[in-house]
């Protein structure tokens, strides 16, 4: 009986050291599931807010329209590894926000980082004047980030909008 232990205990050994194995030799396993995503997203959206109190200027608030096309859009860029616009004003017509608003748009893309994403990202914006100048509109305004990833390329995609009043 004691050394049908040691083989079971030997085997589930193993088993762990195998699916370690795999995973360290094929980092495609390790992409994260979508609600990661979704937190880098709300870290992003809140770093972006941090930014704009910080300047004392209006939050700006979620909006799951932009969230959908930005996830789209930043998709799109990684399957593409094209980091471009593309047709943003096609987009915001087709939610119908582009005769409404004033709309801007702020995409990004990191590759080879596995940590700080948000906060690369949004210092990267800082740092570029275009894309300071959209993410410190003073107007009242709302936004959407989408996030894509496979391995350590990250896309990003910042759409906004923003109001007269």
């Amino acid at each position: 009986m004691g050394r049908s232990g040691q083989i079971i205990g030997s085997v589930l050994f193993f088993l762990v050291g195998s699916i370690v194995l795999i995973l360290f030799l094929n980092p495609e396993l390790l992409v994260p599931p979508s609600s990661d995503l979704r937190q880098l997203e709300t870290e992003t959206f809140h770093l972006i807010n941090q930014e704009r109190s910080e300047k004392g200027l209006p939050l700006l608030t979620n909006n799951t329209q932009l969230v959908v096309i930005a996830q789209e859009w930043s998709a799109s860029m990684l399957s593409e590894r094209n980091l471009e616009h593309g047709d943003f004003e096609g987009r915001m017509r087709k939610i119908g926000y582009l005769d409404r608003f004033m709309c801007g748009e702020i995409i990004g893309m990191l590759d080879g980082y596995r940590s700080n994403i948000p906060s690369l990202l949004v210092q990267g914006w800082m740092e570029s004047p275009p894309h300071r100048e959209i993410m410190l509109t003073s107007k009242n305004g709302e936004m959407g980030v989408g996030i894509a990833r496979e391995s350590d390329s990250y896309y990003a995609t910042v759409d906004f909008i923003f109001y007269d009043s």
